[in-house]
């Protein structure tokens, strides 16, 4: 989603004092305060091209599956943020607002370090490779319970401090490479967000899982220049906490080599 120069007004549709933080092709987001917590508000807008009662009964319907994806999520143990409100009047999902950074922001910030060992240049430190397996073992999570989450990106993992010395130093601006090192699984929390495409996996979700997988592995290739390294970080960890891996990454190898005849003949 694009940010936003500057604050805009609360529309009618959103509760008072919150302001537009992005937009996207499905819905604006805004941050405020709800219940004494800080949260966002996600509004799936009218779509005017669409009939209105098709519209408005597409446009609900979403609001409500993506509601149920998080709680689904939340009761196989993964951590995502707490669905505050669901306004199906105005189609509006309110949820907690996770503060920290992006995962992809966090990888980005280690590529400035050298790493120098046995395993080579491009090797991750040690803190880091816990924080990827987190990610694989969350996504495991998800896939055990038949939940696909549709758009893993390095985007849609956030790292959430779990104190306010672990807070500062991922408040940094630029981000300190030594400092987030030092950082390792028990200072952050990784919160998976953004289950707008999330579904339930059809028949025996084999090809949904692995196109889950494949997606992010993708979005690994095209940002970080480690990605090899860091995705296997991630598959070793789904591999050990997934109740049918062999199955799901077998199947992610038939998605990799219709990707590869994709990228040779369009």
């Amino acid at each position: 989603m694009a940010t936003t120069s500057a604050p805009t007004p609360t529309p009618a549709l959103v509760l008072p004092g919150f302001t537009l933080l992005a937009q996207g092709a499905e819905a604006r987001v805004y941050i405020g305060r709800l219940g004494g917590l800080d949260a966002l508000a996600k509004h799936r807008f009218v779509k005017g091209y669409r009939h209105k009662v098709l519209d408005d009964k597409l446009r609900a319907a979403h609001t409500v599956a993506e509601a149920r994806s998080l709680a689904r999520a939340r009761a196989l143990g993964v951590p995502v943020p707490g669905v505050l409100m669901v306004d199906t009047k105005e189609m509006v999902l309110y949820m907690e607002l996770v503060h920290g950074i992006t995962l992809k922001a966090y990888l980005q910030a280690m590529e400035g370090l050298e790493i120098k060992d046995d395993v080579g240049p491009h090797h991750l430190p040690p803190n880091a490779m816990a924080v990827l397996a987190a990610v694989g073992k969350d996504i495991a999570l998800l896939h055990n319970g038949d939940v696909v989450h549709g758009d893993l990106t390095t985007s849609n993992f956030m790292l959430r401090p779990r104190s306010p010395s672990d807070a500062a130093v991922l408040a940094s601006k630029p981000l300190d490479p030594s400092a987030l090192v030092a950082l390792n699984i028990l200072h952050l929390e990784v919160v998976t967000i953004d289950f707008g495409l999330a579904s339930v996996a059809q028949s025996d979700g084999l090809e949904d899982k692995a196109v889950d997988l494949y997606v992010l592995e993708r979005a690994f290739i095209s940002t970080h220049p480690f990605a090899e390294h860091a995705f296997a970080a991630v598959l070793g960890a789904y591999a050990e906490a997934c109740a049918n891996d062999d199955a799901v990454l077998g199947r992610l190898e038939d998605v990799r080599a219709r990707g590869r005849k994709r990228d040779m003949f369009g």
